[in-house]
């Protein structure tokens, strides 16, 4: 197995904190009051989920597609919730395009780095971290997210 020529684990964390930063910033306006239990215990489940992503992928270079799924399914969850509740479409085809281009891009990049350098410059769980991510916050925080971690 080949080293990444990028850092995973620095550009997981980056994204990580971005996401986290995106998430607690719009948790309060999720239904349009202030925090209330299911808003806490959402975000209590998401950054449990980055908590522990981050941690493995610390320790091993790798990350479990079960805490994956868990935070993809929460994030389309409270998306749907707040569907539900301002009947709006919007913010669910928002998140999920926002989860399409995330993954997309990723696999677009790790393709053509391995193309260009022979060698991997990232895995797949960095794509998978951003497409989760991107179910939480939406395009401009995935691309904010993205953006940031790819400049540091």
């Amino acid at each position: 197995m080949q080293k990444c020529i990028v850092k995973s684990s620095y550009i997981n964390s980056i994204i990580l904190i971005i996401i986290i930063f995106s998430a607690i910033s719009k948790s309060p306006h999720i239904f349009n009051q202030g925090p209330n239990l299911p808003t806490i215990l959402t975000n209590f489940i998401f950054l449990y989920c980055l908590y522990k992503i981050s941690m493995e992928d610390i320790m091993s270079m790798k990350i479990s597609n079960d805490y994956i799924k868990i935070g993809f399914f929460f994030g389309l969850a409270i998306t749907s919730l707040v569907f539900i509740y301002h009947e709006s479409s919007d913010k669910i085809l928002n998140n999920l395009i926002a989860s399409l281009f995330a993954y997309t891009s990723l696999i677009l990049l790790k393709y053509f780095g391995q193309l260009i350098t022979n060698k991997n410059v990232l895995g797949l769980g960095d794509a998978k971290l951003a497409a989760m991510g991107g179910t939480w916050v939406g395009i401009q925080g995935i691309y904010t997210a993205l953006s940031v971690a790819f400049l540091m």
